[in-house]
């Protein structure tokens, strides 16, 4: 995202950045400084995308919990504020993955369903960007990749 924090600030277009809280300060991705300064700019915003990064549909209530909740308390101990949103890794989820992440604490959930943000499900689309070129990067934005979101939801319960 460092790559492109210009032309978003030039376009004006709010990001939400979800972090895998094991990966912070490992190469290729965030450090705990990036992160503060981002947040600093009110165009981006962060949620949590587990601690490891597992799908949690293959998770058992204890380690579906626990990836849950160090994630939510790692990052919202980073900014000093409350992270109630929440995309699930791979974009696989299913009704107790749910059902988990609001009793953890969570009020958004996104799916790797693309296409636009709002909807009337349980969870809401989200665009993945993090291996797009910068003209990829302004299609997605624009809602290139909206054409995929039925294929993706079907994946997404598989």
């Amino acid at each position: 995202i460092i790559p492109f924090v210009d032309l978003i600030k030039e376009l004006k277009i709010y990001i939400k950045i979800f972090i895998i809280t094991s990966e912070i300060n490992k190469p290729n991705y965030l450090t705990e400084r990036e992160i503060c300064l981002l947040n600093n700019d009110k165009i981006f915003s962060f949620g949590a995308h587990t601690h490891n990064h597992v799908p949690l549909i293959t998770c058992d209530i204890t380690k579906l919990n626990h990836e849950l909740t160090v994630s939510k308390e790692i990052i919202s101990e980073l900014l000093g504020t409350n992270v109630n949103e929440l995309a699930f890794p791979i974009g696989k989820f299913n009704e107790q993955v749910i059902d988990e992440s609001r009793k953890v604490g969570y009020e958004k959930l996104y799916s790797g369903i693309p296409g636009k943000y709002f909807h009337k499900h349980q969870y809401l689309n989200r665009n993945l960007v993090q291996d797009l070129n910068s003209e990829n990067f302004i299609t997605a934005l624009m809602g290139g990749y909206d054409i995929f979101k039925f294929h993706y939801a079907k994946l997404a319960k598989q």
